[in-house]
């Protein structure tokens, strides 16, 4: 992750020192003059230029750029380090900071950062959780100093645009039950069986000469050509149809993180060695993914949002994508209604494949058979 902002100019955000001073200014001063008192005179007129050198003097803040740097792509629930380099363009000197770096879905980091002359910069780090799964654009930095005197506190506020991708957290799954791509055969195992550990055919033009069996071709007399065992890559298919959130309320499943950070790693788990997975949701913007490696498809967890249930139309677009004998796994919550079930088992079957349901929602359909990569 990189990312470059420039500091908007400080305002003042506490000013409650050089107001009371200020106040005790102005009051000596009418007093001496009033009394022609030429000390209470002066030391109130010390007090106001205090208070007004201390607006002419603000630090420059707005001569301060940014630079972040840090990984792209983390897990929640993983500590990261993040570095932050400050640089100062302007023509006056910037005093000690401190940095307040805001990322949503991360723990809030406080930076100290020296005092740079111009044309100087430094560079602090710091380690922070990301607790929180999502795609993360936007990043704010909040500066604040109390130069010169201590009587006003002068803020700056700036934003940065970077993608920072949170993935699920880590749980142990296993992998999403499929089919082969090659048929019918199970995922994950050969195309053939036999006591033989290779199969042997006739020789073809074009067959490399290191796959010449030359015993066998001594005892057949012509030459034949090893032919080695095939396996069938793994294809998985998950339809993400969970109810994060209720309609008009501030309620949230309490299971939605957790299923799908077990359907994320469940679906990783399926994808070395070849396989690949047919990735739906029902959320804008997020459309069928047809995932061959494991940051594609956690990138695609990390993006999920509200998703809301597919509904009929949609629900027959992700069984026309399905072959027959296909296993579609389901990742949903207990807010799943009945009657959804009753939908899906009759497209399922009218397009020939099963469904195996994983989650809370696993209990509101009979017809629903647990899913291998659920946890015990």
């Amino acid at each position: 992750m990189t990312g470059r902002a420039r500091s908007s100019r400080g305002t003042v955000t506490d000013g409650s020192l050089a107001v009371v001073l200020g106040l005790v200014g102005a009051g000596l001063v009418l007093v001496g003059l009033r009394n022609e008192h030429l000390l209470l005179t002066v030391l109130g007129a010390g007090a106001l230029s205090t208070v007004v050198v201390s607006l002419l003097m603000r630090p420059p803040l707005h001569a301060l750029t940014y630079c972040f740097r840090g990984p792209v792509r983390v897990r929640a629930g993983q500590y990261v380090q993040h570095e932050l380099h400050v640089h100062n363009r302007g023509r006056r000197s910037t005093p000690r900071l401190l940095l307040t770096h805001h990322v949503d879905g991360f723990d809030d980091v406080v930076l100290a950062v020296p005092a740079l002359p111009p044309g100087a910069s430094a560079t602090v780090s710091a380690w922070r959780l990301a607790r929180t799964r999502g795609v993360r654009e936007l990043h704010s930095l909040r500066a604040g100093s109390a130069s010169p005197f201590g009587l006003m506190r002068f803020t700056s506020v700036s934003h940065a645009s970077s993608t920072l991708v949170v993935h699920p957290r880590a749980l142990p799954a296993e992998p999403l039950d499929g089919r082969g791509q090659d048929g019918d055969l199970p995922s994950g195992v050969t195309a053939r069986s036999g006591a033989e550990p290779h199969a042997v055919r006739e020789y073809r033009p074009g067959d490399p000469v290191r796959r010449v069996h030359w015993r066998s071709s001594a005892r057949h007399g012509r030459l034949v050509v090893v032919e080695p065992e095939r396996t069938v890559a793994r294809r998985v298919a998950l339809l993400v149809a969970g109810v994060p959130v209720r309609p008009g309320t501030t309620w949230r499943s309490p299971d939605w993180e957790d299923l799908l950070a077990e359907a994320a790693w469940g679906v990783t788990q399926a994808l070395p060695g070849g396989g690949s997975a047919l990735l739906y949701a029902a959320q804008p913007q997020l459309e069928l993914l047809h995932a061959v490696d494991e940051v594609t498809a956690l990138d695609w967890f990390a993006a999920l949002g509200d998703v809301r249930l597919p509904g009929p139309a949609e629900l027959q677009a992700v069984f026309a994508d399905l072959s027959p004998g296909d296993r579609l796994a389901v990742a949903a919550t207990c807010d799943v209604p009945a009657g959804w079930w009753d939908l899906v088992h009759r497209l399922a079957a009218e397009a020939g494949c099963s469904v195996g349901v994983h989650g809370p929602g696993a209990a509101s359909w009979a017809g629903a058979t647990p899913w291998a990569g659920a946890a015990p």
